[in-house]
């Protein structure tokens, strides 16, 4: 299954900000962050005969670095310690990313193809 595809699927008719996080395919080690966003970026073209919708789904690279983890290819982002302060950051600023990430509230899931189910551990 394309991860990148299904991120596509769950994320194109959602409100702008929501965002998916998986495995990267390419680079072993690396995470795939999916992100809706409201508007295409001004460099980017909507592909003739597309979804307009997929299209506003983008994709960056979060890679690991020695120090944590970062935004592959934006030097104006920091090394943040875990994947979870670079969401918790970038929830708060967008910094590089086109807009906020759009936390989901308690309870909130996102079903996908193939999704996981997540549940909590009993305490």
């Amino acid at each position: 299954t394309n991860l990148r595809e299904d991120a596509i699927v769950i994320l194109k008719d959602r409100a702008p900000g929501t965002f998916v996080i998986r495995d990267s395919n390419s680079f072993p080690g690396a995470f795939g962050l999916a992100l809706k966003v409201a508007h295409l970026p001004a460099n980017v073209q909507a592909k003739p005969g597309s979804d307009p919708q997929t299209e506003l789904v983008r994709h960056f690279l979060i890679e690991p670095t020695p120090k944590g983890v970062r935004l592959r290819g934006c030097s104006n982002e920091p090394v943040f310690g875990s994947l979870a302060a670079l969401v918790y950051q970038h929830s708060i600023t967008p910094l590089a990313l086109p807009c906020k990430l759009a936390l989901p509230d308690a309870g909130d899931t996102v079903d996908g193809p193939g999704s996981p189910e997540i549940t909590s551990p009993t305490e």
